[in-house]
């Protein structure tokens, strides 16, 4: 008899899951013990409402920083663009945590797909295509 035990990319997953899990409660209780006065900074510099930031807070890897890894796997440094477009970057990264294909998003970075992929599904597209042709500033 042979025995059935799951791969180890079935374990890897669930403890990816798990490790996810216990991070999205960490950020949603984060949320809900913050002050009022830094509740609504947070908000003022992302531009997202407060239930905007719960749903991503509470969706899996929804508050990673996947904007950045996005323009680093185009050439883009996410930093100097920050520098130099601290609105335009706001709006940029309101849309990412909004954004429902994180779970794509993330396998495209991870496996170097994004820069041919991206502009399936990623709502900043458009603007991270004008950042590599240099139309933007």
């Amino acid at each position: 008899m042979t025995a059935m035990f799951p791969s180890s990319r079935v374990w890897a997953g669930l403890a990816d899951w798990l490790h996810d899990l216990r991070a999205r409660r960490a950020a949603q209780s984060e949320l809900a013990a913050l002050d009022p006065a830094d509740r609504a900074r947070i908000l003022a510099e992302t531009g997202l409402t407060a239930e905007d930031l719960q749903a991503a807070a509470g969706r899996r890897h929804g508050l990673e920083d996947q904007q950045a890894q996005a323009m680093a796997a185009l050439g883009i440094d996410p930093k100097a663009f920050r520098a130099r477009n601290p609105e335009w970057q706001r709006d940029m990264a309101r849309l990412c945590l909004a954004c429902p294909s994180h779970g794509r998003c993330r396998t495209d970075l991870a496996t170097g797909w994004f820069a041919e992929r991206h502009g399936q599904y990623c709502p900043n597209s458009d603007s991270l295509v004008q950042l590599v042709v240099g139309t933007a500033a």
